[in-house]
């Protein structure tokens, strides 16, 4: 019965949240697909209305939706092989294992996945950050399943504070 409930709901959510992925969708957006999130899971942890969700995301091993997209940003970025500040200086500096961050003018650049992704990366543990490939995709998964943020502000606060 459980995953039959699963395999009939999640797959829609999936499918909606790699189209907003893909296209950079606003807050707004990625909100209205967090709401419907929660609700598939407290369907299929057989939660009451107002109880939190938090818990049923670690214990049924689903990424919340802003989760997810920071965690194929960070993985996008991982791909593309970009510099970091290792690469720019010829000494050793305190963080050398960070992407450099682009200048530019619009705020319309910062939601591009590379820039994204680039910031979310550069907010990660040191431990994640020198990372690449597969294990970074297994360790970070692992990470923000512990972590069940609900907006993309969540998490850069916790990482600001060093709570994450």
């Amino acid at each position: 019965p459980f995953f039959s409930k699963f395999f009939n709901v999640y797959p829609l959510f999936l499918i909606k949240l790699s189209t907003c992925w893909f296209l950079g969708t606003s807050q707004g957006n990625l909100k209205r697909i967090l709401t419907l999130q929660k609700k598939a899971i407290r369907t299929l942890a057989n939660l009451e209305p107002l109880q939190t969700c938090r818990h049923a995301y670690r214990t049924l091993g689903i990424l919340t939706a802003p989760a997810l997209y920071i965690y194929e940003a960070i993985l996008h970025v991982d791909q593309l092989h970009l510099q970091t500040h290792m690469d720019i200086h010829n000494y050793p500096t305190r963080h050398a294992s960070r992407l450099t961050l682009p200048q530019h003018r619009t705020a319309l650049y910062e939601k591009k996945p590379s820039y994204i992704g680039r910031k979310f990366k550069n907010l990660l543990p040191q431990y994640l950050c020198n990372l690449t490939g597969n294990k970074l995709k297994h360790l970070l998964r692992e990470f923000l399943l512990e972590r069940p943020v609900y907006t993309i502000e969540e998490f850069l606060e916790s990482a600001n504070t060093r709570t994450i």
